[in-house]
């Protein structure tokens, strides 16, 4: 039984903004966190309890599941047992322009429904995505084999942000509440800060921030700055000065939130990333 996280990751040499992980571990449980890519997960073994948003999922072998950029969620493996999954990482942007280069200018933000999808030739399509990107295969290929994989995926399980809404949580002071963390998050901002720039009382954000986002505006100033100190360590940057960089001016703090959010220190997960 493995209970240590073990991860493999590769990035695209010939797509820079599309990387690929695969994961495996028993005892482990992914915190509350968010990401600013799109994830598209394959469970290959075992079963996998968590949640996206509002909604609790369980997936077992063969079935995948989509987690939108800034989408709270969390996961284990059930009972402790082994599990094993596979991840495609796609960056916001690069989806747009992969649509755009098809001749598809969507007006509106893609949104992906958290629900399980079963559905054996998307996952077959899938396998051959991630195939390609661990291998190197030629461009040609890659693009088809993931154009036509998005599109089927879009086609069929995704949604229009402006009919929901209320889902999306967007009022417009959390909005500029996450927009100001996200501008200022490598400086030593405070609630007092934040609460400012959005013209509410700190009691009033903290307490709809909360419900909301699902994450204290400190929590996820602490998730951004890892997401950020992520993508920088992919380029073998110094780990003392990435800390910094992202605004973590405590190495051991930096350390400590690291690990609990990604499963291992920064140093294993630079040594993770296979490029």
């Amino acid at each position: 039984m493995i209970n240590d996280i073990q991860i493999k990751q590769w990035t695209s040499k010939l797509l820079q903004k599309l990387s690929v992980s695969h994961t495996e571990y028993a005892n482990f449980e992914f915190p509350r966190h968010f990401h600013t890519y799109y994830t598209i997960l394959l469970v290959e073994e075992g079963v996998n309890l968590g949640f996206t948003g509002r909604h609790k999922y369980t997936i077992g072998p063969g079935s995948i599941l989509l987690i939108n950029p800034g989408e709270i969620h969390a996961g284990k493996s059930y009972a402790k047992k082994y599990l094993k999954f596979s991840s495609i990482k796609i960056e916001e942007d690069f989806l747009y322009q992969l649509l755009t280069n098809n001749g598809i200018d969507l007006k509106t933000d893609i949104l992906f429904y958290n629900k399980p999808i079963n559905d054996p030739d998307l996952s077959r399509k899938m396998k051959v995505v991630l195939d390609s990107i661990t291998n190197c295969q030629e461009r040609n290929l890659m693009d088809h084999c993931l154009t036509e994989f998005i599109f089927d995926l879009i086609e069929g399980h995704s949604l229009n942000a402006s009919h929901f809404k209320d889902e999306t949580l967007d009022f417009l002071y959390l909005k500029k509440a996450r927009e100001f963390i996200q501008d200022n998050y490598q400086q030593n901002i405070s609630l007092t800060n934040i609460a400012q720039a959005c013209y509410v009382s700190e009691y009033h954000l903290s307490r709809q921030f909360q419900r909301h986002f699902g994450l204290s505006p400190f929590a996820y100033i602490r998730n951004y700055r890892v997401e950020k100190a992520r993508q920088l360590l992919q380029e073998k940057e110094n780990i003392t000065e990435v800390a910094l960089s992202v605004g973590f001016y405590d190495h051991s703090h930096f350390l400590k939130n690291f690990k609990k959010l990604m499963g291992m220190r920064p140093s294993q997960y630079q040594k993770a990333f296979h490029s």
